[in-house]
């Protein structure tokens, strides 16, 4: 049977007893969550889209959901390929699955170059899934991706010790639980860091002009 490239699962492993609730409402969190990356991700391919994500199963024992990709609609003036939206729903399960695996090898964030190798590899997917006909692809809004990751993380906050979160599809499975957790706090100071660079570079572009007599 062929695989649904275009769908994934989110599984949460749940010890018995304690607070119910606590599992349907991380699952409820992190479908939103995704479905809010989901736009972020589009952005490297130059799209703006209507998504939905589309419940396809649940199955018992853990609370396991199956999910599809599905682009309701693209705007008029974008007429690429007829498998384009086919092409798109794939590269954003293969989005998602980046980011939390990034995650899960990211043991703390300290530094802009971190979220570098992100972005890269996200855009590495996109220029891999030949979805523009031209290869023109852009790093994503990184205030919206680091809200995005810190929103996955809060999505678990209800969760227990001994649960686990897992998001799987056809590039392999990657644990949520223990993914990285970044505070608001660190998504500002990252930012902060890349305004300064920002500035330094274009005070010292400034000076350089100075010293070669075109400004007084």
């Amino acid at each position: 049977m062929e695989v649904d490239t275009n769908q994934f699962e989110i599984v949460i492993d749940f010890s018995k007893g304690g607070n119910p609730n606590r599992v349907f409402r991380s699952m409820a969190d992190l479908i939103d969550t995704f479905q809010s990356l989901d736009t972020t991700l589009a952005e490297v391919v130059g799209a703006s889209v209507s998504n939905t994500l589309v419940l396809e199963d649940i199955e018992r024992g853990s609370l396991k959901t199956v999910i599809r990709n599905i682009i309701q609609d693209l705007p008029d003036e974008d007429l690429r390929d007829a498998n384009f939206k086919r092409i798109l729903g794939h590269y954003l399960v293969k989005g998602k699955y980046a980011v939390l695996k990034w995650c899960q090898e990211t043991p703390k964030l300290v530094s802009p170059d971190q979220v570098d190798a992100l972005e890269g590899e996200l855009v590495r997917i996109a220029e891999e899934s030949n979805i523009n006909q031209l290869p023109a692809y852009r790093k994503p809004d990184r205030v919206q991706l680091l809200t995005n990751i810190s929103s996955i993380q809060k999505s678990t906050r209800y969760l227990e010790k001994n649960d686990s979160v897992y998001y799987t599809c056809d590039e392999g499975s990657s644990k949520v639980t223990d993914a990285i957790e970044i505070s608001d706090a660190i998504v500002e100071n990252v930012l902060t860091m890349e305004i300064i660079n920002d500035r330094n570079e274009a005070i010292l572009k400034v000076k350089k002009a100075d010293y070669l007599g075109t400004s007084k």
